[in-house]
């Protein structure tokens, strides 16, 4: 698996605003650009390729800030990230994992389980302690928090 500042060092030419996430989903990584004078995210996959999206307006509350992602904050890497997940859930077919900043460096891990249960365990990427985990079963209709 590519390490995140590998794929992101990919990247040659970064587009306007500063990084807010970033996503891992089938082995590509996915960095996400706010531009706040347009309000607007441009996102730029990187797999075999480099390709860059075209700009679109950010869906969020207007009171909603959008934090600078700095590389620089996150130190828990993909492997021990993954070694967090997979001591506090059960395995999944499927996984996604985001990474982002509210207050602090988030890593996101996103499991689907083959009983259609989405399992998410949310580390503070800059000291690796579990913020939270829970388990929700795909197809409820209740509200979750």
């Amino acid at each position: 698996m590519e390490d995140f500042k590998d794929a992101f060092a990919k990247i040659k030419k970064k587009p306007a605003g500063v990084l807010c996430s970033m996503f891992l989903s089938d082995g590509k990584w996915q960095f996400d650009f706010y531009d706040e004078g347009k309000d607007s995210v441009t996102s730029v996959c990187v797999g075999d390729v480099v390709k860059q999206s075209q700009s679109d307006k950010i869906l969020k509350r207007d009171d909603e800030l959008m934090e600078e992602l700095k590389l620089s904050e996150i130190k828990v890497g993909f492997e021990q990230a993954m070694a967090l997940y997979n001591g506090k859930a059960r395995s999944a077919e499927k996984m996604i994992v985001s990474v982002y900043k509210k207050g602090v460096p988030t890593c996101n891990i996103c499991g689907i389980t083959k009983d259609f249960k989405m399992i998410e365990v949310k580390i503070n990427a800059m000291t690796g302690n579990i913020i939270k985990v829970r388990e929700i079963p795909i197809f409820s209709f209740q509200k979750q928090e």
